[in-house]
């Protein structure tokens, strides 16, 4: 790992500014982690926190179970391994156990036992949880992960108080969370990922729940700084007013201290602070702040890594004011993923129209940033996002297609503050660490096996034309922008993707305008398909076909997902 694997920049909005003049504006602070290859990295000790309300008998408890088996292949005999389940009660299922040989056989038995039953204790489960979390050996990531399928309708159940008791408990624990199927609250999961720095998964259905292990393993693995702060003193003449967010600033007698979340490899976390500033009465530059970066490495002894950074503002009498697009874009990032929120309060109530009014000045001024021009950057996602979530207003969706929309969108739009990681991103925005540990994963367990669709039917005019051969292979997603890109207004930019999973490959709706259909049917959910099923997508209909594609070299070639 690079000695120094976190780099920190600084951006004022306006950078220029006049002599003796006052002003309020945005200092963004930008945290960078480098996207290494983590080769040695330290132990970790895992809790997991396991709803077994009655709603998870049957089929979603097999698979979980089926994911942890998975879970303790990937472990070493340095970590160690914990778990708690909550019904009625909260329920210490095992200790935190080293991982031997003989701990892993008696986990495989106590899996064999378990059983769903009862109603939802999430508080319970939380406590017994943190109650049994070990201190830290020397260097080692302590993390637990949240398990439920639905609402908490037992004990503490409203979302204030329960991301309360994890910011109380946390301590050195970070916690990440995975909401299975439809019922889950995503809001109240994501609050909690919020408190406990960690990240959320929507797992659409148990089958593909070993891959959001994966990928949760996979930040794990790929930790690149731990205990992370900012410290800021502001210069003469300037102020913090506020920060915008829900971070929080800390008063010490070495400055205002900002506390990180853990980071992972090519991580990125934006911090917006509010200043006041008046300038001095000469041309010379003006430091408006000393921030002073302080992190630990994971994996090594307690020895903190210091970096110390001087913000300034250019003053002179001819200055010009004129905002700093870096700094212009992250705030309209900010603005339109609060819209967001506020346009799904709105449709949750089923108004519709007030939703998509809401949203529809941003498709413009997301258009007039710089950074729309590029393909995947943020901007064009969020863009395509606020398109796609407009066409689903427009046509009413009824209640649980919009429920699955909703989950869809929670899970997969990023955070323009980085604050919090998602893991349901496509495996071509994953880290390093991360998509070599799920691309082993899906080698040994599924095989990756190769597929194809080929295009019978598409509207006149348009791409791809019929007869067109996409090849598919571990993850692939279908949209008008896209990996199996289709030209057709009536289709999401990100309408579906196609995941291998054990039983063999799932369609599973995204941000979908309107259902897809498989063989004349709506996907009311993730669904396996069968070899020559007739995939139809807007006006586009695609045959699925197992093996790999005929004539592979005329075949549309799809950005690498390994």
């Amino acid at each position: 790992m690079s000695r120094n694997p976190l780099t920190l920049q600084s951006h004022l909005a306006y950078p220029a500014l006049g002599i003796e003049q006052q002003i309020q504006q945005t200092l963004m602070l930008s945290l960078s982690a480098e996207d290494i290859r983590v080769t040695q990295r330290p132990p970790i000790t895992l809790m997991l926190c396991v709803d077994l309300s009655g709603s998870m008998m049957g089929r979603p408890l097999e698979l979980v179970i089926e994911s942890i088996r998975l879970l303790l292949q990937q472990l070493n005999e340095d970590d160690r391994l914990g778990m708690v389940t909550f019904a009625n009660a909260g329920r210490l299922v095992t200790p935190v156990k080293l991982l031997t040989p003989e701990t892993r056989g008696f986990f495989h038995g106590v899996l064999s036992g378990i059983q769903a039953a009862g109603s939802t204790n999430m508080e319970d489960g939380l406590r017994m949880a943190f109650k049994h979390v070990p201190e830290p050996r020397e260097g080692e990531l302590v993390h637990m992960v949240l398990l439920s399928d639905g609402k908490p309708n037992r004990g503490m159940t409203h979302p204030h108080d329960l991301e309360s008791l994890v910011t109380r408990k946390r301590q050195n624990t970070t916690v990440s969370c995975f909401g299975y199927g439809l019922e889950h609250d995503e809001d109240l999961l994501q609050g909690i990922t919020r408190q406990g720095g960690g990240g959320y998964a929507y797992v659409e259905s148990g089958e593909v729940a070993p891959l959001a292990f994966a990928r949760e393993l996979g930040s794990l693995f790929s930790m690149v700084g731990t205990e992370i702060k900012i410290l800021l003193r502001p210069g003469a003449g300037c102020s913090v007013l506020g920060i915008q967010g829900e971070q929080t600033i800390h008063y010490t007698d070495r400055g205002m201290a900002i506390a990180i979340p853990d980071m992972i490899g090519g991580q990125k976390i934006h911090i917006m602070l509010d200043m006041q500033i008046k300038t001095h009465a000469r041309t010379a530059p003006l430091s408006v702040a000393d921030i002073e970066l302080n992190y630990t490495l994971p994996g090594q002894p307690p020895q903190q890594i210091s970096f110390l950074h001087t913000v300034q503002a250019q003053v002179s009498p001819d200055a010009i004011l004129r905002m700093n697009p870096i700094v212009a874009e992250r705030l309209l990032l900010a603005e339109v993923a609060k819209a967001t929120e506020e346009a799904h309060r709105f449709a949750d109530k089923q108004q519709f129209d007030r939703a998509a009014q809401l949203l529809q000045p941003y498709i413009k001024k997301l258009e007039e940033l710089d950074g729309f021009d590029q393909n995947d950057s943020e901007v064009r996602r969020w863009h395509d996002h606020v398109i796609d979530a407009i066409a689903v207003f427009t046509r009413r969706p009824d209640a649980e297609h919009y429920r699955r929309v909703r989950k869809a969108a929670k899970s997969d739009i990023s955070d323009p503050t980085g604050m919090m990681r998602k893991t349901n991103t496509s495996m071509i925005n994953l880290n390093t660490t991360q998509r070599e540990l799920l691309s082993k994963l899906m080698q040994k367990v599924f095989g990756i096996p190769h597929a194809h669709v080929i295009v019978e039917q598409g509207p006149s005019n348009s791409n791809p034309k019929e007869g067109t051969i996409f090849p598919i292979l571990g993850e692939t997603i279908i949209g008008q922008n896209a990996q199996i890109q289709l030209d057709d207004v009536d289709i999401s930019q990100k309408q579906a993707r196609l995941v291998a999973t054990p039983g063999g490959y799932l369609l599973i709706d995204m941000i979908a305008t309107q259902p897809s259909l498989i063989n004349n049917k709506p996907v009311k959910g993730p669904t396996l398909l069968k070899e020559g099923d007739l995939i139809q997508v807007g006006h586009f209909y695609l045959r699925f076909k197992m093996g790999i594609a005929p004539n592979l070299k005329d075949a549309q070639k799809l950005p690498p997902s390994f």
